[in-house]
C-alpha cells in the first residue's frame, strides 16, 4: 500500500528535472502524479548557483511544494545522487508529509549531519 499516489523526483548534483522524462512518463502511464523539480540553481531554476551558501537554500524549491502540500497530503519522494541528502532533509523538516523515500544510489544524511561532513576529507 503506497498511501498516495504523488511522485516527487529529485535529481542529483549537476542535474535538473530533465534527467526524469523517462520516469515520469512511464509512472504517469501507470497512473501516478510526478512532480519533478529542478533545485535552486539547476535545470531552469533561476538561482545564481554562486549564491546558494547552504542546503537549505539549494532544496528550497522542494521545500516550498511541500510547504504547499494541503493537510494530511503525503508524498512518496525519490533522491538520486546528492538528491538523497536533499530529501533527507525534507525528510526532517516534513516528516507528517512523506508517506516513503526512495534512495537511488544516492547520498543520505544521518540525523543532525552537515552536508560539510558528508564530504570531509577526513575518515
Amino acid at each position: 500500500d503506497l498511501e498516495t499516489n504523488h511522485f516527487i523526483l529529485i535529481h542529483g548534483g549537476g542535474f535538473g528535472a530533465w534527467c526524469w522524462y523517462k520516469t515520469i512518463a512511464l509512472l504517469e502511464e501507470d497512473g501516478f502524479k510526478v512532480t519533478a523539480i529542478d533545485l535552486a540553481g539547476c535545470g531552469i531554476n533561476s538561482c545564481n548557483i554562486n549564491s546558494i551558501a547552504s542546503l537549505s537554500q539549494y532544496v528550497k524549491p522542494l521545500t516550498d511544494v511541500l510547504e504547499k502540500l494541503h493537510t494530511g497530503e503525503k508524498v512518496i519522494l525519490v533522491g538520486h545522487d546528492f538528491g538523497g541528502a536533499c530529501i533527507s532533509y525534507a525528510m526532517e523538516q516534513f516528516p507528517s508529509k512523506i508517506s516513503k523515500a526512495v534512495f537511488l544510489s544516492a547520498a543520505m544524511l544521518t540525523n543532525g549531519q552537515s552536508t560539510l561532513d558528508m564530504f570531509s576529507l577526513q575518515a
